[in-house]
């Protein structure tokens, strides 16, 4: 009864200066591929899975505003021809009874300063279309399906604002902007398609913020037109347009 023995990598410490580097490589391979580096926690029968943590290195001691902690560095290969490798992060799938592992993406917290941002950027093309960004949920067969939820920043400073959430569509330099497309999913044989609502929020102490719909100015053409239009049925009456004022309770003012 017992643990198997643990094995512990470690260069030595030092009073001035760097401590030593470790290096994990394989060697070049002239007429086939080179050798794979595999790190893998073995199973067990029992409690939870093994870990496996990586951490880059931090800085203690004297403060510098210059001094920041040390960097992690996921990159595919590169080719001099074709296509550089893949990054595929994925969670394992869930056994007969559980759900599959959580993805968290977050930056650290921080006491003085703002924290850290997250980007999810597609790199340049010279000779075809930049890459695409997709955020996708998956399909279930019971319940209702998986939200996409994007919320902007709250802030507790007294005279700051929430945080923004822009789209913005693709410029082109040559022809047209690209398209924002706000659409929900046809409906089923039993049931009618989503609803789209465009609405603010409600304030205590002062107006309540506005919706804006207008389109750009244009300087050689048209200016573009604003559509309201309602969809054919088949059945029963045809949908309406419903354009409602604002009401008042104060006295001495109109709606």
């Amino acid at each position: 009864e017992g643990v198997s023995g643990s094995m512990v990598f470690s260069s030595g410490t030092t009073s001035a200066g760097n401590s030593g580097l470790m290096s994990m490589t394989t060697g070049y391979a002239t007429s086939g591929n080179g050798g794979a580096i595999l790190i893998t926690v073995g199973t067990g029968d029992s409690g939870l899975g093994g870990a496996l943590k990586l951490e880059a290195g931090g800085i203690w001691g004297d403060e510098d505003a210059g001094k920041t902690g040390g960097t992690i560095y996921l990159k595919s290969g590169v080719t001099e021809e074709t296509s550089s490798g893949y990054i595929i992060m994925e969670t394992a799938n869930a056994g007969k009874e559980g759900v599959s592992g959580h993805f968290s993406f977050k930056t650290g917290t921080t006491s003085v300063g703002n924290s850290g941002m997250i980007e999810m950027v597609t790199g340049l093309s010279e000779d075809g279309r930049a890459g695409h960004v997709e955020i996708l949920v998956g399909e279930g067969d019971s319940g209702t399906g998986g939200n996409v939820k994007v919320s902007a920043g709250t802030t507790t400073f007294n005279q700051g604002t929430g945080g923004d959430i822009l789209l913005n569509s693709g410029y082109s330099s040559t022809t047209t902007s690209g398209i924002i497309a706000l659409s929900t999913a046809n409906s089923a044989s039993n049931g009618v398609s989503g609803v789209i609502s465009l609405s603010t929020g409600s304030a205590t102490r002062s107006d309540s913020g506005q919706v804006n719909i207008k389109t750009g100015v244009s300087t050689l053409g048209n200016g573009g037109e604003i559509n309201l239009s309602v969809g054919a049925g088949n059945v029963g009456n045809g949908g309406d347009v419903t354009m409602t004022a604002g009401e008042t309770t104060a006295s001495g003012h109109d709606g």
